[in-house]
C-alpha cells in the first residue's frame, strides 16, 4: 500500500509515522534513513559546545574555590547568621559544581561519544551515561534552587 512504510525488518507502519522522531520499526529504519533530517548532535552548533566547555570549566573552578574558601574561613565567623549564609553559599556552590560538571561531561559526550548518526543518537539517549548526566543535572539544579530559597528565607527573616 502507498500509505504504509515497509521497515527493513519487514513490518509495516503508517507512512505518517516515518521520520516523525519516534522509533516505530524494530530496526529503526523509519527514522534512520536518508529521507529523515532529524539526525542531530547533542549541540546543534559549535558555539553552544564552546559555551558548554567555557561555562562548565568556569563554574567548576570558581565554585570549587568558593567551597574551599568557605570551609577555611568558617571557624572565623562570629554570628549564626554569617555561619548560616556561609553554609548555604557552600551548598549553592556544590550544586553549581554539579551543573558545571554536567556541562563539561555533555561537551565531552558531544565530542567523543555522539557521532551524529541516528543509530548512535538512539543508543546515546537510552544509555546509562546519558541517564547519569540527567541525574547529575537534576540533583545540581535542585540543590542550588533549594539552597537559594533557604538563603532568601533566612535573609527575609533577618531583615
Amino acid at each position: 500500500c502507498g500509505n504504509n512504510f515497509k521497515c527493513n525488518s519487514g513490518e509495516y507502519i503508517p507512512l505518517s509515522r516515518k521520520c516523525n522522531g519516534d522509533f516505530d520499526c524494530l530496526d529503526l529504519s523509519d527514522e534512520c534513513n536518508v529521507h529523515c533530517s532529524n539526525q542531530v548532535k547533542i549541540f546543534s552548533h559549535v558555539t553552544l559546545c564552546i559555551a558548554a566547555w567555557v561555562v562548565g570549566t568556569v563554574s567548576v573552578i570558581f565554585n570549587a574555590c568558593i567551597i574551599i574558601r568557605n570551609n577555611i574561613s568558617f571557624s572565623e565567623l562570629k554570628t549564626s547568621v554569617a555561619k548560616t549564609n556561609s553554609c548555604l553559599m557552600t551548598v549553592i556552590s556544590i550544586g553549581d559544581v554539579l551543573q558545571g560538571t554536567f556541562l563539561l561531561l555533555v561537551a565531552v559526550a558531544d565530542k567523543f561519544i555522539n557521532k551524529s548518526t541516528c543509530f548512535t543518537q538512539f543508543n546515546w539517549t537510552t544509555s546509562k551515561t546519558c541517564n547519569l548526566l540527567g541525574i547529575i543535572s537534576t540533583i545540581g539544579s535542585q540543590i542550588s534552587l533549594f539552597s537559594m530559597t533557604l538563603l532568601s528565607i533566612t535573609r527575609t527573616i533577618g531583615v
